[in-house]
């Protein structure tokens, strides 16, 4: 019998993950709240209205069009290196359009409860219609019964604002960069910005060109610019035999050429492998340079005129009119009970805390929950590859079968212990091997040297060690390789070395 698979959320892992179960011989049921598929990446008409979203205008992605597409659906080659809010909703609907994912999604339905059956092992999904809103009800609540569901719904649910000594008394405006669109209502103002993450040193290079601008850092950062000082994409610039130095190598690389020191207050005293390194823009450091974004260490107190900042080094900012929270999201599943997630560590009976609930998820490999068969959260470390080993395993066509819970949690705790040593210490695993065991497990298609050269000769496997690394390695070899792989690999190859930039420009400007 065919095995359903309740699918919640057609955003970017849901669209995989229907096409993935499609292609496993499954039945993917998806429920989305919305009229529209792409999640956030939809640019809504009434978003300005309900705002609480991490998405601004002008914003641009952080990663290369080459890191971000699906494995199997490249970007159009005359898209630019970095996309906008609009090219990747653009990407995502004519995805969805190919792959015939539509047909699947039960559209402005919105999940209400999870659980599972102790007995049977199976997963009743409680939907219901709702308006266009995506919030109102409209109808009856229906119970549906599934083998497996898979949960897409993001991890930018829940804004997280930091409590500073004084805060009340602050009589200008704080909120979270969820509820920022645009620079105009800054015009002229002094504004706090509070955390350098990508985010907030976005919104600071935005602000600038309308108001004063500070940025306050709890701590340093290493910060990517987009671009390496050959103007390639940074997110290129590493590839497999970088990736396989000792650790210490690998910091001394990024520091002495890989990325510019951060000015100011930003400066780390830490190490490049230390900490997630967010990703700025070039103008970020210019702006710094010339005064435009001043830098300041964490926030000590807000004074109680209700006006002045005091940060930890004793400076002080006077008569600040906003402080812009960027300080990241919390997790927020409302239609199931935190305790699957955590594994106890967090309850239903618990105040919500969505940062408390992102520090402890206890998932084997990120993905399953071990005492509770029969559910996975995708895009916790990585989407597409966990998508493509969860629909294999859900057919019974994984390298080797899960592991006991006993043995799940054993490696969930292994792991746990690697966090402060390992590269991306986010909760992300040293991503090469990660991506690499779950293609392996689902499909044989790790990139492995035999297999890529038996399959593709020793020419390509040169491309998949010192090329840089894209999606669509794991597409080259395996049960569910696609024949355009090679050449997409070879193009990006191509682009890279002679100048990714020129080659897009002429491209435009040759393009009938």
């Amino acid at each position: 019998m065919t095995k359903r698979v309740a699918v919640i959320g057609a955003g970017i892992g849901g669209l995989v993950a229907i096409k993935e179960c499609l292609a496993a011989g499954l039945e993917p049921v998806c429920f989305e709240s919305e009229s529209y598929v792409g999640g956030l990446w939809h640019e809504n008409e009434n978003e300005e209205l309900t705002r609480n979203t991490p998405m601004y205008k002008n914003l641009v992605i952080n990663i290369s069009r080459d890191i971000l597409p699906f494995s199997d659906f490249p970007c159009p080659a005359d898209w630019p290196t970095y996309l906008t809010r609009s090219y990747v909703s653009k990407y995502l609907d004519s995805y969805a359009d190919h792959f015939n994912v539509r047909q699947h999604i039960h559209f402005n339905h919105r999940v209400n409860r999870v659980t599972q059956n102790p007995i049977t092992k199976r997963w009743t999904v409680r939907h219901v219609a709702v308006k266009k809103d995506g919030r109102t009800p409209h109808g009856e609540e229906i119970e549906e019964t599934f083998d497996w569901v898979l949960v897409c719904t993001g991890h930018f649910q829940q804004p997280h604002v930091p409590v500073f000594e004084g805060v009340e008394k602050f009589k200008g405006m704080a909120i979270h960069v969820a509820n920022y669109s645009d620079p105009e209502p800054f015009k002229g103002k002094k504004v706090l910005v509070v955390g350098p993450g990508t985010s907030g040193c976005d919104i600071a290079v935005q602000l600038s060109q309308v108001a004063e601008v500070y940025l306050s850092a709890r701590s340093g950062t290493w910060l990517a610019p987009r671009l390496d000082p050959l103007n390639r994409p940074i997110d290129l610039a590493i590839n497999r035999i970088i990736w396989s130095f000792p650790m210490w190598l690998q910091d001394w690389y990024a520091a002495n050429f890989l990325l510019p020191r951060p000015p100011g207050h930003l400066n780390p005293s830490h190490k490049f492998s230390a900490k997630w390194v967010p990703v700025a823009s070039s103008v970020f450091y210019e702006r710094v340079a010339t005064g435009q974004i001043l830098t300041t260490p964490e926030i000590l107190r807000f004074a109680d005129n209700g006006r002045d900042i005091e940060f930890v080094d004793g400076t002080i900012v006077p008569d600040v009119d906003f402080v812009l929270y960027a300080t990241g999201y919390g997790f927020r599943f409302e239609f199931i009970d935190p305790e699957v997630f955590t594994d106890g560590r967090v309850t239903a009976q618990d105040e919500f805390d969505g940062m408390r609930l992102k520090k402890n998820w206890w998932l084997w490999q990120g993905i399953i929950p071990p005492k509770y068969e029969g559910i996975a959260f995708i895009g916790l470390l990585e989407i597409l590859l966990q998508v493509r080993y969860i629909a294999s395993l859900i057919a019974g066509r994984t390298l080797h079968p899960l592991p006991t819970p006993a043995e799940m949690d054993r490696q969930i705790v292994e792991f746990r212990k690697t966090i402060p040593r390992t590269h991306l210490v986010n909760y992300h695993p040293a991503f090469v091997n990660y991506f690499d065991w779950l293609a392996r497990e689902a499909a044989g298609a790790a990139p492995d040297a035999w297999a890529v050269v038996r399959e593709h000769g020793m020419g390509t496997l040169m491309k998949v060690l010192t090329g840089p690394i894209t999606p669509v390695q794991w597409r080259l070899v395996g049960r569910d390789k696609w024949d355009g792989a090679k050449e997409v690999l070879e193009d990006v190859c191509q682009r890279f070395q002679g100048g990714i930039l020129d080659a897009q420009v002429t491209r435009r400007m040759t393009k009938k």
